[in-house]
């Protein structure tokens, strides 16, 4: 007879078999999950190479904006020549000086405005135009004609300074083809004179930047549903009519961007008037930006001692007066949001 102990089990009973794969099972599991706390979901991946791409911008944001700022706003509060023995903090000093002494700042934003109302009124309508005729169908080698409107973006400013100061030149070329022409007898100052050296800087800037707005009002043109413009046009709508009541309602939003860039663009002018006329004559060409880095910037005109502290409190000053003008330019123009 098989003598079997009451209360034992054989280890190759089907309970004990069914035991140790549960256990087994569970021990995988608890492996597999462990594991996956060291492996990187699909999602994070991606994230992590979002990270790394803006990785550039990110430090070029600290170290090229952030940290400059929060010099400039320190190096404001003192007297700073750039010689630690004479460093000392003034406290509101430097302010003070701009708003009681300091007559060139103002004059130089009073320019910054003349200038900005003088360039803004040709540029955006000159833009607009190219890039209505541009996205007509009728149009041939459109890419060429983008190539060569987008080119003056492409060079550098001081660049196409450099350029156009020597072609406007007392002696230069344009004077040179007048002359021979028979438009005039004798050569003429462009720059000698504040009227024509702000109208010669407004042209030179607008053919330097235009090409840039082109291609934005393009994208905004391309961008209107076709279906509109055919209702339009079935409805017995001129092509003027589509363009004011159908085209700028839709584009509005792109408009708010567009002029906003332009406009902070202008008033932040600067090497553009110090590769040209460099503030002649007698500084009244110059803008805000050029006034600041031609003054206080080594290297751009400036003298060999200057006084690094007020140059920073004058750009802390001039950097609140631009946020203002954002600020003020988005609250007036928030309704173009909700045109269409």
């Amino acid at each position: 007879m098989l003598n079997v102990t009451v209360g034992v089990v054989p280890e190759t009973t089907p309970a004990v078999f069914n035991k140790r794969f549960m256990e087994k099972v569970m021990a995988d599991n608890k492996n597999k999950t462990e594991k996956k706390t060291f492996r990187l979901s699909s999602r994070n991946k991606r994230t992590l190479w979002c990270y790394a791409i803006l990785s550039t911008q990110i430090i070029g944001l600290v170290v090229f904006v952030l940290y400059p700022t929060l010099w400039a706003w320190g190096k404001a509060f003192y007297y700073d020549v750039d010689v630690p023995s004479q460093l000392r903090f003034v406290g509101l000093d430097n302010f003070k000086r701009i708003f009681t002494t300091d007559r060139t700042y103002w004059q130089s934003w009073w320019t910054t405005f003349i200038f900005t109302i003088g360039k803004m009124p040709f540029e955006l309508p000159i833009a607009m135009l190219l890039a209505v005729c541009l996205t007509r169908k009728s149009i041939k080698a459109k890419g060429f004609f983008r190539a060569i409107y987008y080119l003056p973006a492409v060079i550098s400013s001081a660049i196409i300074g450099l350029i156009m100061s020597s072609m406007f030149d007392y002696f230069g070329v344009v004077n040179k083809w007048l002359i021979d022409l028979g438009i005039l007898e004798k050569p003429l100052n462009w720059f000698g004179d504040t009227g024509s050296a702000m109208a010669m800087l407004v042209i030179m800037s607008t053919w330097a930047s235009f090409g840039t707005n082109v291609l934005y009002f393009m994208g905004a043109l391309n961008n209107v549903p076709t279906d509109v413009i055919e209702s339009a046009t079935i409805d017995g709508a001129t092509p003027w009519q589509i363009f004011i009541n159908v085209k700028l309602p839709i584009m509005a939003p792109v408009l708010q961007t567009v002029i906003l860039l332009a406009l902070n663009g202008t008033l932040h002018t600067g090497e553009f008037i110090l590769a040209t006329t460099n503030g002649a004559p007698y500084g009244s060409t110059y803008t805000v930006m050029a006034y600041q880095v031609g003054k206080y910037v080594k290297g751009f005109g400036a003298s060999q001692v200057v006084d690094l502290g007020y140059g920073a409190a004058v750009c802390v000053l001039t950097s609140i007066f631009m946020m203002i003008i954002a600020f003020g330019y988005n609250k007036l123009t928030k309704k173009l949001q909700n045109i269409y």
